[in-house]
């Protein structure tokens, strides 16, 4: 008779666990469509640029730094836009995967090696990522970037430098494995 009731445990709780989550979906997407209409209003952003799931979020404390976006563009879920240490340029036509971390500032690691109490922050620079280029997920932009048009950045890859246009990069500190023209 025990060993009957513990089978239905699992059960019991997806039954009710299911549509507690449907709920806090629903309440969870109401808030980030409010967040998402926020920065249209307060960066030049593109009616077509379209927020992909949620948590996505742009970092502008204390800067007057600015983020703007091109038409049919869109971001992933979980992603995060840093405008501390500079503009962030997101060009027409950009596909850009969950998980994409744009760093325009840092600690300044000279501060760190030297131990000291107090780290100050490294400024490194605009972002600008030009026309029809797509990045897979998980990529980091570190500042002071320029992601030329029709390039392709592969998922799990970290950008320290610029990347030409018409180029497929994968990997840290950018391997180009093809120059497409």
């Amino acid at each position: 008779m025990k060993d009957l009731v513990i089978d239905k445990i699992p059960n019991i709780v997806a039954s009710f666990c299911q549509p507690i989550q449907k709920i806090l979906f629903v309440v969870s997407s109401g808030y980030w469509k409010k967040v998402y209409q926020k920065y249209r209003e307060e960066y030049d952003i593109d009616s077509d640029f379209k927020f992909r799931g949620t948590n996505i979020i742009i970092l502008s404390e204390k800067t007057n730094h600015k983020f703007s976006s091109g038409k049919n563009s869109y971001i992933g879920e979980n992603s995060s836009i840093n405008l501390e240490g500079g503009n962030v340029t997101i060009g027409n036509n950009c596909h850009i995967g969950q998980r994409f971390k744009v760093h325009t500032s840092g600690s300044n690691t000279d501060d760190i090696i030297q131990n000291k109490d107090i780290w100050r922050t490294k400024y490194y620079g605009d972002i600008i990522i030009e026309d029809n280029v797509w990045i897979g997920n998980d990529v980091t932009v570190l500042g002071n970037v320029k992601i030329g048009h029709n390039s392709v950045v592969g998922t799990c890859s970290v950008i320290t430098k610029n990347v030409k246009s018409n180029t497929v990069v994968v990997g840290n500190n950018k391997v180009v494995k093809k120059c497409c023209f």
